[in-house]
């Protein structure tokens, strides 16, 4: 739960200069096209802390996904590749197996807009059966630097959605 609370603080953190700083269970901010970028957080599983990691989309370049245990070692890796369909206001993620180890058996996809989450399915943690997800969600880029209190008010909004459900 502690884990869970937070990977959600840092995704809640994502449009503010402060995420840099944060340390959360595998979690990355992903820089898209200027005007969104991808906050990616894993749920159901202690990973190892590390600084939230930035990291840029290049065209036609994939993106490497290695989440580590609390011990360090190598838990599940993919790659993912992000395309923008602009007519739709969406990126449509491509998760690819990425060798050998934990990873996937084939391709997986899935679509990302607005403010919705994405949830994928990495595994199931063994003898828990505990299931282990990545969260994808699009951040404005310029929200961090058109309003200095926009990281404050995503604070407050996550937490009124949190608990409010709006």
């Amino acid at each position: 739960m502690k884990k869970a609370f937070s990977v959600s603080i840092a995704l809640a953190l994502a449009g503010c200069a402060h995420f840099q700083s944060v340390e959360s269970s595998g979690a990355q901010l992903i820089e898209l096209d200027g005007e969104n970028r991808l906050a990616v957080a894993v749920e159901g599983v202690d990973t190892h802390a590390m600084p939230v990691q930035f990291v840029s989309a290049g065209a036609g370049e994939p993106l490497h996904r290695v989440l580590q245990g609390a011990d360090g070692k190598v838990l599940f890796a993919y790659n993912l590749d992000v395309k923008k369909n602009p007519a739709a206001g969406s990126y449509r993620l491509l998760l690819r197996p990425a060798g050998a180890g934990s990873t996937f058996a084939a391709v997986r996809e899935a679509t990302v807009r607005g403010k919705d989450s994405v949830r994928v399915q990495l595994m199931e943690e063994p003898g828990t059966g505990r299931k282990v997800e990545d969260v994808f969600r699009l951040v404005k880029a310029e929200e961090n630097m058109a309003d200095p209190q926009a990281h404050l008010k995503r604070i407050h909004a996550f937490f009124r959605n949190l608990f409010h459900g709006e």
